[in-house]
């Protein structure tokens, strides 16, 4: 009896308990009223999930602001210490000997690996002090959402700020405008690339010396010629075709002509676009994000994407490097050039293959970062920007905001530009449209570690903005009437 009793109270007790939980004021209730009931906290959980989801945004979107506006306040502080006077003075050295070196390869090898050193030798100095600083830059910005809302937590990261700053404080450093030092370097290494290419272009031929294994026919096939072209490039070699180890074969081709600039993106899987670029990009050349400066360039690409080589040439490496590199496949074309593909899911070639231009290298895995290319001449790297957009030299650059042109603020056409769209930073530009046509794209290695990675778009032009000028927007109304720059300029793509 007390059994049967116990069964009934229990299901009678569950359902008072069920209808309180409910929020309704009465125990009893129609089934309808329940399901109500039910329905109104499924719409209120919704909701908090919907702002939940609109809070991360917004947090995204002011994460993005602040780096901008780290970026600008980096650029406008230069000069402000004897430390940062110094390196000023060290980077127009350098800069001097850079357009200094003369024609002679060998004078120019040994004055760029000079000037390696010397970077390295500020790099020393400096780089700890900017991990440290934005360290803390990048914890204080996420600050003030954490004040409002979790005291407790905001408390204990406050004490984390202030032993990171003591360490900061003990490197004996200044980093006030280490973001500049950053961009100087940055354009520098592209000038050092430049030179060391430029040096290369007169050749109308390539000199490939004879490996283990080769024969006069891989050779011919891989540059796409016959034999017969091949022999009368090269008289001495007889009639049997027999080449010997270390043998100086001509080759009746310009590797620089084979670097059709427009195409090579394609052979990463990729497009002209601005916004692809600027995702795209993961680790520039000269990046020191991950305490070394990159020899080459980081790149995020889809998953699977088909990787191919950029000239012919023979594999002279393949497999794993390292963690780092991952599956590597090094390649060299001839006249002391090599090309580097790392961090591949999977390779097609194997060390000795004979690879035409456009043959499949391997695919990509997936993540942030998963493609690594390099491009080297004679040991000296050399930023791969050089060989995939066009080189324009240098341009006389200065900034301008949205108060420049006097137009009032309330009109509809503030901040307008020349093409109808609203200038923003980090992607507007003013150029000559006789120089630059509206719509094209450049590449500034100068921005290289700027949000837009180094790329803008031509959206407006200026009565000012005459010849080889720019005019880069900014909202910074400092920097605009402050900044004023000689960089170098590569154009993606015209419209």
């Amino acid at each position: 009896m007390k059994k049967i009793r116990r069964m009934l109270i229990f299901p009678f007790a569950l359902l008072i308990i069920s209808f309180l939980l409910s929020g309704c004021s009465f125990w009893w209730v129609t089934r309808s009223d329940f399901v109500d009931e039910m329905t109104y906290i499924e719409k209120k959980l919704d909701n908090i999930e919907n702002e939940q989801k609109r809070l991360a945004n917004i947090e995204k979107e002011l994460q993005n602001l602040n780096e901008q506006l780290q970026y600008m306040s980096g650029l406008g502080s230069i000069g402000s210490t004897t430390e940062l006077q110094e390196i000023q003075k060290e980077l127009a050295e350098l800069r001097f000997l850079i357009e200094n070196t003369g024609s002679d390869s060998t004078q120019t090898t040994m004055v760029i690996k000079d000037i390696y050193k010397k970077f390295d030798s500020i790099i020393n100095r400096s780089i700890q002090a900017l991990f440290y600083e934005r360290e803390i830059k990048e914890i204080k910005d996420r600050l003030s959402n954490l004040e409002e809302t979790q005291n407790t937590v905001y408390k204990d990261i406050m004490e984390r700020i202030q032993q990171l700053s003591q360490q900061e404080s003990n490197t004996a450093t200044s980093v006030v405008s280490l973001e500049l030092f950053m961009a100087e370097m940055a354009d520098i290494r592209s000038r050092i690339g430049q030179q060391q290419y430029i040096d290369s272009e007169p050749s109308k031929e390539i000199v490939y010396i004879v490996k283990p294994g080769d024969t006069l026919w891989d050779i011919a096939r891989t540059y796409n010629l016959s034999v017969e072209e091949l022999k009368a490039a090269n008289p001495e070699i007889k009639e049997n075709n027999i080449i010997h180890v270390g043998d100086e074969i001509k080759i009746p081709l310009s590797l620089e002509n084979l670097l059709e600039g427009e195409k090579l993106l394609s052979h990463f899987g990729l497009e002209g676009d601005f916004t692809i670029l600027v995702d795209a990009i993961e680790s520039p050349f000269g990046s020191y994000k991950k305490g070394y400066a990159n020899p080459g360039i980081d790149l995020t690409i889809p998953e699977n994407t088909v990787v191919t080589a950029i000239l012919p040439g023979r594999v002279l490496m393949a497999g794993k490097i390292n963690e780092l590199y991952g599956e590597t496949v090094i390649i060299e074309h001839g006249n002391g050039l090599k090309s580097v593909y790392a961090r591949l899911k999977k390779r097609n070639v194997s060390k000795g293959d004979h690879v035409k231009i456009g043959q499949e290298i391997g695919i990509v895995s997936e993540g942030p970062g998963n493609f690594h290319f390099e491009f080297w001449r004679e040991d000296i790297p050399i930023n791969p920007i050089e060989l995939i957009f066009k080189n324009l030299g240098e341009f006389d650059a200065t900034m301008y905001s949205e108060w420049d042109d006097g137009r009032n603020p309330t009109s509809p056409a503030f901040k307008m530009t020349a093409t109808g769209s609203f200038a923003k930073a980090y992607r507007t530009v003013a150029a000559d449209p006789n120089i630059l046509p509206l719509g094209s794209i450049i590449y500034i290695p100068f921005f290289a570690n700027a949000p837009n990675k180094g790329f803008f778009i031509v959206e407006d032009t200026g009565s000012s903005v005459i010849g080889r000028r720019l005019d880069i927007y900014t909202p910074d109304l400092k920097l605009a009437g402050t900044f004023k720059e000689k960089l170098l300029v590569y154009l993606v793509k015209k419209p």
